[in-house]
């Protein structure tokens, strides 16, 4: 299998290609500027991969997105217009990762495939913005998988995605850590090996379009700071700030869709944050 993964400099690039290469197939990478193994994206638009693109790219994450919100209609949207037309004549099947973001706050109840979005910032808006335009000119070979938070892999404290680095690198180095509000937002977490294998189940049900990835459990960030400090046995040094208005405070989603291919989700969120830890030390 040819698969093709843009984003090559991002945090979930990396991952898919090593999952990929250890099942054999033939994985190209794409940047904006190709250099050590990474293709230019030049070479994707004259060149796409046969079998597969997964399109990893994008410009913002939800933080920055605010600062810039005009980032999707400059950058965003011009890409995936010529990856669109690059593939069409090799009828290639597109994975987009996108967001549980998108349904807002949802409160006790798990958000479907069917609801509607109610997206709160820039970045699950442009998100969905992007989901559109794909379903709207290549719905018969577009997987759009509506990705809760992924955890596991190692990752940058100081990058401004991502809380569980934080927690880790507070717990182990004694670094200060903002918090957003008092800690009781509830979300949905997934390992990323289960998103893989929640990927192929999709791909292999042969029926493109929107598809949940969770475990479908939301968690707070209080108890993931517990869970953070029982394993290492330290304390997390919070400062409190500002819950931002554009930040969902309850989102859960309902993977019921996903389930009904057999797939399930195999890690704990303690099982993550352990691989996390192993990664990380």
């Amino acid at each position: 299998m040819k698969i093709g993964i843009t984003g090559a400099r991002g945090r979930l690039a990396p991952l898919l290609l090593r999952h990929f290469h250890d099942q054999g197939a033939e994985v190209s990478q794409y940047s904006r500027v190709g250099k050590d193994g990474v293709l230019p994206l030049t070479e994707l638009f004259q060149n796409p991969p046969k079998d597969m693109l997964i399109h990893c790219a994008w410009s913002t994450v939800p933080l920055t997105a605010e600062a810039d919100p005009d980032a999707f209609d400059r950058e965003d949207l011009p890409l995936l217009k010529k990856i669109v037309q690059a593939t069409a004549g090799h009828g290639t099947r597109i994975v987009f990762p996108s967001s549980g973001a998108i349904y807002g706050n949802t409160g006790d109840s798990p958000a479907s495939e069917d609801d509607l979005p109610n997206p709160l910032g820039a970045y699950a808006k442009a998100k969905i913005a992007a989901e559109n335009f794909l379903l709207d000119n290549a719905a018969s070979r577009v997987f759009i998988l509506r990705a809760t938070n992924l955890l596991g892999e190692a990752g940058d404290p100081q990058k401004p995605q991502g809380i569980l680095p934080k927690f880790v690198d507070s717990a182990l180095k004694g670094s200060v850590v903002e918090l957003w509000g008092d800690g009781s937002a509830t979300k949905d977490y997934v390992h990323y090996s289960d998103f893989f294998t929640g990927l192929e189940a999709a791909l292999n049900s042969g029926s493109p379009g929107l598809w949940n990835v969770g475990c479908g459990i939301s968690y707070s960030l209080l108890e993931i700071i517990q869970i953070v400090e029982d394993l290492t046995q330290k304390k997390i040094n919070l400062v409190h700030r500002p819950h931002f208005d554009w930040d969902v405070t309850h989102s859960r989603i309902c993977v019921d869709k996903l389930r009904a291919t057999g797939w399930q989700p195999k890690k704990s969120l303690s099982g993550a944050i352990e691989d996390f830890l192993h990664r990380t030390k």
